[in-house]
């Protein structure tokens, strides 16, 4: 039976193979200019080992839950990946979605922390947190932000967490993404809920690897 490498041993694969090679381009401008709007693999993973050493050093274990409620763009990849490497499991909540849709979401899947996509947003669904009981930390994907809320980090405030962390910790994180298993849960993802409250759909690294397994075997035998 051919092994399947999971998702966070393929990213870090990726890196070590493709340092150099450019794997993101946005426009710098609706970012604060972070990295002048391009990203190698080599500086996406500096970036993620951060973010992912951050949550272990807020408390994340193998297995918990973290919603993330953003629109798409580089810092929902690198937020993804972080919570990857962190071995959790991500529960994708759509930005559109209801503060009653978010409440539900959250307490359903027992996720213990939220990614939020930008200060506007945040805004938003701010009234909804308190009814969210397990609930540890919101992290708002801003490189600017800063909040005097202890509940609430900005990106910036992650990321120096997780270079502190890593200073004394970084084999213990390095052994944390080595540690899952092909079978461990990778994501929630909920349906729409249209005959009732939206079910959670768990996929496993080897369900999201197989895929990707799939779409390089046809790309090889139709080249």
């Amino acid at each position: 039976m051919k092994k399947y490498l999971n998702f966070a041993e393929a990213f870090q694969s990726n890196c070590t193979k493709l340092s150099d090679r450019i794997v993101q381009r946005f426009n710098p401008d609706l970012y604060n200019g972070d990295n002048k709007g391009t990203f190698t693999w080599t500086e996406m993973k500096d970036r993620v080992d951060k973010m992912s050493c951050g949550l272990l050093a807020l408390g994340i274990e193998k297995g918990d839950r973290i919603g993330i409620m953003a629109p798409s763009g580089p810092y929902w990849t690198h937020a993804d990946m972080a919570m990857c490497c962190a071995a959790a499991v991500s529960v994708t909540i759509y930005p559109t979605l209801s503060l009653n849709e978010l409440t539900y979401i959250m307490t359903d899947s027992e996720s213990k922390m939220l990614f939020i996509g930008n200060v506007p947003l945040y805004e938003r669904i701010k009234p909804a947190l308190k009814d969210i009981p397990l609930l540890e930390k919101v992290i708002i994907l801003d490189m600017e932000y800063r909040s005097s809320d202890p509940l609430v980090l900005g990106l910036s405030e992650l990321i120096e967490l997780g270079k502190e962390y890593a200073k004394e910790n970084y084999a213990l994180y390095e052994a944390r993404w080595k540690s899952i298993d092909i079978n461990d849960w990778l994501t929630i993802l909920y349906t729409s809920g249209t005959t009732g409250q939206g079910k959670g759909v768990i996929l496993t690294h080897w369900g999201a690897a197989s895929r990707m397994e799939g779409v390089n075997d046809f790309s090889l035998n139709t080249i």
